[in-house]
């Protein structure tokens, strides 16, 4: 059978390609399909234990098995859509709309919006950045982003999320990352929006690669 199988950021880079198609024996696991895909592409090797893999668009074990018309996708770390009620999830490629987003948390019953906006910074540690290309998985993304957003609501008092992203090349003073978070009371919103924001990094799969002046990398990889 085969496997349709998707690279991105990093991977893509070592892979050489965005993605392709493997033939494996009915009843192969992902770690199969790894073990393969590590074989044609020995660059992939060193971060065999780093990467993620993802079915579907959801992570998934190296003993899952796979199924005809299955999608994988090899997923680095992420560098540090779907909509109900007053929540709404996605990644664009337009430029973040401000008031949009505190206009989709309203609600009659919320005393407080949190807005949260992530800027592109030029200078980091004393290196100048020209550009930053951001890369996502966008259906994934946004599941992802959906999922932090059921989470602040089982954690906080809540009437509104809204998170929406970029994707594509951004320069310094532009907006990557717009969150608003509507509630009764200002304690829950602040929480919930610092909370969405960390989560952002650690699991939603969007990549960011820094152009500077010296050349380019992606963020949190060496090389």
């Amino acid at each position: 059978m085969d496997i349709q199988v998707k690279f991105f950021a990093l991977a893509r880079d070592l892979a050489g390609a965005a993605e392709t198609t493997i033939a494996v024996p009915e009843g192969a696991t992902v770690g199969q399909v790894w073990d393969e895909i590590v074989r044609r592409h020995p660059g992939l090797a060193r971060y065999r234990d780093e990467f993620l893999m993802a079915v579907n668009r959801r992570f998934a074990p190296a003993d899952r098995v796979l199924q005809p018309g299955d999608e994988l996708a090899v997923i680095p770390p992420v560098s540090g859509g779907a909509g109900d009620g007053n929540s709404t999830f996605r990644v664009v490629a337009a430029p973040l709309e401000i008031q949009e987003a505190v206009d989709a948390v309203r609600h009659p019953e919320a005393g407080a919006v949190v807005l949260f906006v992530g800027t592109v910074r030029e200078w980091t540690e004393g290196t100048r950045t020209l550009a930053i290309d951001y890369e996502a998985y966008p259906r994934m993304a946004e599941e992802y982003l959906a999922t932090i957003g059921e989470e602040i609501r089982q954690r906080w008092d809540v009437r509104g999320v809204h998170i929406a992203h970029r994707e594509g090349r951004l320069r310094p003073g532009e907006d990557s990352v717009v969150i608003a978070v509507s509630a009764p009371h200002r304690s829950d919103a602040f929480a919930a929006c610092r909370h969405a924001i960390e989560r952002i990094k650690e699991t939603v799969p969007i990549w960011k690669k820094e152009i500077t002046a010296e050349g380019s990398r992606w963020v949190g990889r060496e090389g």
